[in-house]
């Protein structure tokens, strides 16, 4: 591969990433409006679907973040060396972030359904 083709390639990995990360943002925001509107009012099963699908599309658009980002890195350093050096790998620092995002969305909608007067 030509280096304008390695380059290309980094950037169309570095994309789907940043697609990923839009799907991510867009179910956490619907997972998060659901709870706020609606979460004291589901009945347990009800929750148990969404939360489930919450869970599982997280979990698909985490994995995707973090494979194109580390795909993109593999690229790029064919090109020239990781300017950030080998110990900081964006795709780790995505997983952290996003998992702890997912997490906040378990917590509130915990909270909505269990508020603190009960």
């Amino acid at each position: 591969m030509t280096e304008y083709e390695i380059a290309d390639a980094a950037g169309t990995y570095f994309d789907l990433g940043i697609q990923a990360l839009m799907s991510y943002f867009s179910i956490f925001t619907a997972y998060l409006i659901t709870a706020y509107v609606v979460g004291s009012k589901l009945n347990s099963q009800q929750v148990l679907l969404i939360t489930g699908l919450f869970l599982v599309m997280q979990f698909f658009m985490i994995w995707g973040a973090w494979g194109f980002f580390a795909e993109a890195r593999t690229y790029m350093e064919q090109v020239r060396p990781a300017p950030l050096g080998d110990d900081l790998k964006p795709q780790h620092i995505v997983l952290v972030l996003l998992s702890v995002g997912v997490i906040g969305g378990l917590k509130f909608m915990w909270d909505v359904r269990h508020p603190k007067g009960e």
